[in-house]
């Protein structure tokens, strides 16, 4: 069938001293499954980096086991993996739901 896709529009200060790239952002289902973004959807931040005091907006996409599951938006410090912060989406927050059937609009996301 049809992969269940997530799509956020991320509108992104970096106010840390960490760089986040594709790599080190991924999402968190409610059993604890981590999915990271898929290059097959929104590639909009695919080749990009957020930096230290940067501002970003792109479009990411993920392939998720369920869109009806509540989901957390994880930021990982680079190479290690240690997650530095969770998010939890609400509904308002989700750009497109592929298999989920609803499309939403999104909201400013801050990482400090």
């Amino acid at each position: 069938g049809e992969p269940n896709e997530i799509t956020l529009t991320l509108d992104i200060d970096n106010k840390t001293e960490n760089t986040f790239s594709t790599f080190e952002i991924g999402l968190e289902d409610e059993y604890g499954n981590t999915f990271f973004p898929s290059p097959f959807g929104d590639t909009g931040m695919w080749f990009s980096k957020i930096t230290p005091n940067t501002h970003a907006t792109n479009n990411i996409t993920f392939n998720v086991d369920n869109v009806k599951s509540n989901h957390k938006l994880v930021f990982y410090k680079q190479y290690s993996r240690q997650p530095l912060a969770k998010i939890a989406l609400t509904d308002a927050m989700i750009t497109d739901k592929k298999g989920g059937k609803s499309s939403k609009k999104p909201e400013k996301v801050s990482t400090r």
